[in-house]
């Protein structure tokens, strides 16, 4: 079975693998993430709402682990995800890259300078 962009996203939990950063624009991305952001766990509801779960509080021991609401929405033919959370946070359109039932890559699109050298992407897993 073929399944759409929406399918595959709320198919389940993604858990982030890597958050990588182009800083120069000459391909070579490098994993930026601290420890205690892989692990985090998307969550993507059919009915458009989502979180982001963070499982470690290795980065702060003094904040326990913490569940981020918000809402999302695909656009441009379910090429653009956009993500909008709650909590003091802003609205963040990503490219899909690529999506399948274990793997979503998405770039992240900087909404104030699009055509910026530095480029971030964010692979997400499912076990």
């Amino acid at each position: 079975k073929a399944y759409s962009v929406a399918e595959l996203l709320t198919g389940g939990d993604w858990y982030q693998s890597e958050n990588l950063v182009d800083w120069d624009g000459d391909g070579i991305f490098e994993d930026v993430a601290l420890p205690c952001e892989n692990g985090n766990i998307w969550f993507f509801a059919p009915d458009g709402s989502c979180a982001i779960k963070d499982m470690d509080p290795v980065c702060d021991t003094d904040i326990p682990n913490f569940v981020i609401p918000g809402t999302w929405m695909l656009l441009d033919n379910n090429t653009k995800l956009r993500i909008d959370l709650s909590d003091g946070f802003y609205a963040t359109d990503f490219q899909i890259v690529s999506i399948d039932p274990e793997l979503l890559e998405i770039n992240i699109i900087d909404l104030d300078a699009p055509s910026a050298q530095v480029k971030e992407k964010i692979i997400l897993r499912r076990p």
